[in-house]
């Protein structure tokens, strides 16, 4: 449901709703997935601009296996301009203990399940 994508009309009621957003998820899923395997051959966890998406993704795969890009070369002082720094995300915050430190791991752990169960309801739905 969007007149954009050719809807005649919006969700109007709970359970139309939720399929629409299930619907806008999976196509968002399938654009990422297809930009992943025409880019299997590039080295790094970053694609070209996906134009569907209008932005570059990560791919949290080859971003989670550690492999260590080399650094991109920034021609434009736009772009230039955008850049931030990222934080050290490898040391724990100095007033977290221990298991909070650990808690990112396993909180994408967790989120790579939902997904996975999520694509398998799709999956038999479809």
């Amino acid at each position: 449901g969007q007149y954009d994508f050719g809807s005649p009309k919006l969700p109007m009621f709970p359970e139309a709703l939720l399929l629409h957003y299930l619907d806008d998820l999976d196509s968002k899923m399938e654009a990422m997935r297809a930009q992943f395997e025409r880019e299997a051959d590039f080295e790094g966890p970053w694609t070209s601009y996906n134009a569907s998406m209008g932005r570059p993704l990560l791919n949290s795969k080859r971003f989670m296996e550690g492999e260590k890009p080399a650094a991109a070369k920034i021609d434009s002082p736009e772009i230039e301009s955008l850049k931030i720094e990222s934080p050290n995300l490898d040391s724990p915050k100095l007033d977290s203990s221990p298991a909070e430190a650990s808690e990112p791991a396993a909180s994408l752990s967790h989120a790579d399940e939902i997904t996975s169960e999520v694509a398998l309801v799709i999956e038999e739905k479809s």
